[in-house]
């Protein structure tokens, strides 16, 4: 069941006030859960993590849990059951523990920046017991500073542990992952999202309706973090009428974090035309224009990445496509949207 907790600095999206401290309040990922616990109850938390699987879906929430386990003072070693009270508790849950670090590796995955970190981890921790690495987005690491995290994770400190969370696993090379427990984190049940949602409602004291509930949880796709943020403006806009709220559902963002986004941008890459219509479907309530600017951004992305000119000539010929806007609505939005994912499958096989 998650808990309402309030923030040191104000925060009151749904999003923040009931993320999960404790690994009984964390919903779903049983298998998961309970690797966790048993590891922090024992004393047997792996030196080196690596949480795979769609955005939205916990890894990051996990990681922060097992944080305030090691962390904890009321306990010599490690907890499941975290106290919240302690000066390490506070100072990990208001984020500004000095010895537990998240590393946004989108703007911090370069060499020099890793490199700044690798040696600092001799040095025993300013103010906890470990120190606790958590690289969000692990995939931005650049080769270079995978290479250099190697060492350090294999030889490692008993003081240090690394936890990596990541959608796009196959970004890391393999001498990188193999070097890593690894645990994956998969999209929820709607059983478990609608109980979530409604679990919320309750303890906001929102007068609800449950068709929209479960409306909220099938544009979801399974993923906790967008349900609940979906649920936080639907409480704001309080009418509770259908038609309102899908009205106002279609037009809220998505990124090139989106699961669908992803799988649309993989396929384009393969140059399976079919499969993407069929991936497509699924981002049926979201603007033609919002997906195109989406993909654009899985291509930038991509494009960064490439190991040859080869590749990268194909990856700039399809933002080419990509980032020209379509400025129209409805159908004829769409037709331009296919047309342009079908030259993309022709660029990328070659053709």
């Amino acid at each position: 069941m998650l808990i309402k907790r309030e923030t040191s600095n104000g925060a009151n999206d749904l999003i923040t006030v009931y993320r999960p401290c404790t690994v009984e309040e964390f919903e779903g990922q049983e298998v998961n859960k309970k690797l966790i616990k048993n590891n922090l109850a024992k004393g047997t938390t792996p030196h080196s993590l690596l949480f795979t699987g769609p955005a939205g879906c916990g890894k990051t929430t996990a990681a922060r849990i097992i944080a305030l386990g090691l962390q904890c003072e009321e306990s010599e070693t490690s907890t499941e059951t975290p106290c919240l009270k302690c000066q390490s508790c506070k100072t990990t849950l208001n984020q500004n523990n000095l010895d537990v670090i998240e590393i946004n590796v989108g703007k911090s995955g370069g060499k020099d920046a890793v490199d700044k970190i690798t040696k600092s981890l001799a040095y025993s921790p300013l103010a906890s017991k470990y120190k606790v690495l958590i690289f969000d987005e692990a995939q931005k690491l650049t080769p270079a500073a995978q290479d250099l995290l190697l060492k350090e994770i294999e030889d490692g400190y008993d003081h240090v542990y690394f936890i990596f969370c990541t959608n796009e696993p196959e970004k890391l090379k393999k001498t990188f992952s193999d070097r890593n427990r690894s645990m994956h984190f998969g999209h929820l049940s709607d059983t478990l999202l609608i109980a979530m949602l409604t679990n919320i409602c309750d303890y906001e004291g929102a007068k609800y309706d449950g068709n929209i509930i479960k409306y909220i949880v099938s544009v979801s796709k399974g993923t906790p973090r967008v349900a609940i943020s979906y649920l936080d403006i639907v409480i704001d806009e309080a009418s509770w009428d259908l038609d309102s709220i899908k009205s106002l559902l279609i037009n809220q963002s998505i990124d090139e974090d989106n699961p669908n986004i992803m799988e649309i941008g993989k396929l384009l890459t393969s140059g399976r035309f079919k499969e993407v219509l069929k991936t497509l479907k699924n981002l049926k309530n979201i603007p033609e224009e919002t997906v195109r600017i989406a993909t654009a951004g899985f291509f930038t992305n991509k494009l960064t990445w490439c190991k040859t000119l080869e590749q990268g000539d194909r990856i700039s010929a399809t933002l080419d496509i990509m980032t020209k806007p379509i400025l129209m609505s409805g159908k004829p939005a769409y037709h331009v949207l296919v047309n342009n994912f079908y030259k993309v499958c022709k660029i990328m096989k070659g053709k």
